[in-house]
């Protein structure tokens, strides 16, 4: 039983020194932070076993019974301070009458405690027990320090000390302990125990969907009837393999055919207002993703940039709330039915930091990914700069220009806002750049940080690299899981996240040196060259279930940039410059050589041997010419693949000869602003190609998106002429 409560103690003296942080004058904490200069709400009694006096009334565990000589460790100070700094615990011996059965812990004393001094005695110590050390006291202007470093368990989290005008700050940043806050599955007091039963009656309230909490104290958490059924299309392309429902016919390979109805494109129309950045016209509509579902609803998330325009009938706006004299750039999202017409489109507010940072740029809030949820609406990702208010609620980049913070967005079948979760603390630059969601429409992203520290929910994140992340609906990551250098030298990229019928994560990727992939070490015989991997993880846990890779033997980059898997097949694609072989199937692209173009390429897996494999190389071999290659595959395992020319035949003066490709029926010209449709059946036979010309204008594919159910696609596309960059959103149908 002693090594209960010793165990119990260290957890109170890890969590500490923060908590007695919130006592400090003043504490820098961001608005969404759990505060620490507000006082929660006490409990109405103590927590028995933790030693501790909850309930602040002066005796220690009271109610709780004790037997004669039991002994526990004991701290009558504020919530948390135990074990920080100066301050230690004491010991608590139930000392009964003879004759007695049962004694009260908070009739006992504690012995041997040290408490918190009134001030800090400028003595290298922490005396005050609040995490920092020596706040008030002499130092050198811009010194920076670490404090707090004796807490490590979540939500609790560190914070530094700078040294202003002579002396030493509080410990800035930090979230400390607080009074435990039953319900709201938080550990909120840092013990390494959410809501403890012993503290903790359940009160029941209405269940609150996707929360992790049994609000309505049933027994069962997030029950299935108060969330809809979520449609999909067991992830097929263009939805992020949403789970399937049973009202949902999904389509069979010899269902899949031609799309039927007539294809249609909608046209970004510019309206320069003379207010950009440079005081003329320019517009720019820039940095598109799209995604379609299985009724063939589209979504497409992009920026625009100073100006404005509209697009579908939606009026787009890059402004600021404030005129501004820099460059802003805002994210709108938009939905468009099955004909083409608009359904809803979407943009959140942006203003600049006040006072704007100096020798910073304008405030920005740029997508990476959209993705449909299965039920007419759609999750977004991104990042931003400046002051983002979303439905009222206002985000505010906390590094004053100069990093960036992530968001989260879900939007509604109407594009109604249902959740938003912003990512960010402590100065560093935290992004999104890719999700998919669970087979119960939770999203999963992946991202980075510019620090090895930071702040996700209530959470404190260690990674060096990128990272897997399963979102609840409070914000909370369920799990991370990284993939990090294992050498000073070494460089890790994401590319995709995709969910598998399996139920599993699958994320793709690539890195030049050795990388942990959740947990997994891949080693690298030559650092320098590029190598390819496939990472499955849990849905639910986020463990690794295998990590397979595969390393050139020429040149320095083959990176993995997208996945899908259905059921035992497994569709790779990403990007080449110099040779590797996966299981047999070996591409060349060049010697590998930076002068050298990257090629795409793509290799098809089922179950685990490869299928086929291709390089798409283009003729000749040089930095001036190339393809851009959006490559995916379809319920039928089929490869379909939209691609455009890079530096081709267009313009004045063109460049001789034109690029060429070999998509399996020998060398054929892509020319610029055409798109070639291209498919290959599952043994890697090309199906078909047909060209499309984009018409007038500098024209630059920007994502394609496949229907799940028929063999058509969504291409969004830009063309730049003068100072004004448009875009267009098209729908093919091909066989």
């Amino acid at each position: 039983m002693r090594q209960a409560w010793l165990r119990s103690l260290q957890l109170f003296s890890v969590a500490l020194w923060l908590a007695v942080a919130a006592c400090t004058d003043p504490v820098s904490v961001g608005s969404r932070d759990v505060g620490l200069d507000t006082a929660p709400p006490r409990p109405r009694t103590d927590a028995c076993g933790n030693g501790l006096d909850d309930d602040h009334n002066g005796r220690i565990d009271d109610g709780c019974p004790c037997g004669p000589g039991e002994v526990q460790t004991c701290f009558s100070g504020a919530v948390g301070a135990a074990g920080v700094g100066s301050c230690r615990g004491g010991m608590q011996i139930c000392d009964v009458a003879a004759g007695v059965e049962w004694g009260d812990w908070g009739d006992h004393a504690c012995s041997g405690e040290v408490l918190p001094a009134a001030a800090e005695a400028c003595d290298g110590a922490d005396d005050d027990c609040d995490g920092a050390i020596d706040e008030g006291c002499p130092c050198t202007d811009g010194t920076m320090r670490d404090c707090g470093v004796e807490f490590l368990i979540e939500p609790c989290r560190a914070g530094a000390q700078t040294c202003r005008a002579g002396t030493w700050s509080s410990c800035e940043g930090a979230i400390g302990p607080s009074a435990e806050v039953c319900g709201d599955g938080v550990d909120n007091d840092c013990d390494g125990s959410s809501d403890p039963v012993t503290l903790c009656a359940c009160a029941p309230v209405a269940e609150v969907c996707r929360d992790g909490i049994d609000n309505d104290c049933d027994g069962e958490t997030d029950e299935r009837e108060c969330t809809p059924d979520w449609p999909g299309d067991a992830g097929t392309p263009g939805d992020a393999g949403v789970s399937v429902d049973a009202n949902v016919p999904v389509p069979t390979c010899d269902d899949l055919g031609p799309a039927t109805g007539s294809d249609w494109m909608v046209q970004a129309t510019p309206m320069p207002d003379g207010t950009g950045a440079d005081g003329g016209t320019g517009v720019s509509l820039e940095t598109l993703d799209a995604d379609v579902d299985t009724e063939n609803r589209t979504f497409v998330t992009g920026v625009i940039c100073d100006g404005t325009a509209t697009l579908a009938g939606f009026a787009l706006s890059s402004f600021a709330v404030v005129d501004y004299a820099r460059s802003t750039c805002v994210v709108f999202a938009l939905s468009l039915a099955a004909d083409g017409s608009l359904r809803w489109g979407w943009q959140p507010v942006l203003a600049d930091n006040d006072p704007p940072p100096p020798m910073a740029g304008g405030p920005v809030a740029y997508p990476s990914q959209i993705v449909a949820d299965g039920l007419g609406g759609a999750w977004l990702t991104g990042s931003f700069q400046g002051r983002l208010t979303i439905d009222g609620v206002l985000h505010e980049e906390t590094t004053a220009g100069f990093a960036s913070d992530a968001f989260l967005v879900h939007l509604d079948a109407s594009g109604h806002v249902v959740e938003q979760h912003v990512v960010g603390e402590h100065g560093t630059g935290e992004y999104f750049s890719g999700l998919t969601l669970a087979a119960d429409g939770e999203p999963i992203v992946w991202g980075a940080s510019s620090s090895p520290l930071f702040g996700f929910g209530s959470r404190i994140v260690r990674t060096t690299g990128p990272f897997v992340a399963r979102v609840d609906a409070r914000g909370e990551p369920r799990w991370v899981a990284t993939a990090e250098p294992a050498s000073e030298t070494s460089h890790v990229t994401f590319g995709s996240l995709s969910m598998a019928a399996s139920g599993e994560v699958l994320a793709v990727g690539g890195s030049n040196g050795p990388v942990t992939v959740g947990g997994t070490s891949i080693p690298s015989t030559a650092p320098e060259r590029g190598q390819s991997w496939v990472w499955r993880l849990g849905a639910d846990d986020g463990a690794t279930r295998s990590v397979q890779s595969w390393q050139a033997s020429v040149g320095y980059y083959a990176h993995l940039q997208r996945g899908r898997a259905f059921d035992d097949f497994l569709g790779l694609s990403g990007a080449l410059r110099g040779e590797i072989d996966f299981d047999g199937q070996h591409l060349s692209a060049g010697m590998g050589r930076p002068e050298d173009p990257i090629s795409p390429f793509a290799v098809a897996y089922d179950p685990s041997t490869p299928l086929w494999s291709r390089a798409f190389i283009t003729v000749p071999f040089d930095a001036f010419h190339g393809v851009d290659v959006h490559l995916d595959w379809n319920v039928c395992r089929e490869a379909v693949a939209v691609v455009e020319g890079l530096q081709g035949s267009s313009g004045a003066t063109p460049i001789p000869p034109v690029s060429q490709a070999d998509f399996g029926a020998g060398l054929v010209m892509v020319p610029e602003n055409t798109l070639q449709f291209v498919q290959w059946s599952r043994d890697g036979t090309l199906a078909f190609r047909s060209e499309h010309p984009l018409g007038a204008g500098e024209w630059r594919v920007r994502d394609a998106a496949w229907s799940p159910s028929e063999r058509a696609v969504v291409v969004v596309a830009t063309s730049t002429s003068g100072f004004v960059e448009t875009a267009s959103i098209r729908r093919f149908a091909f066989h």
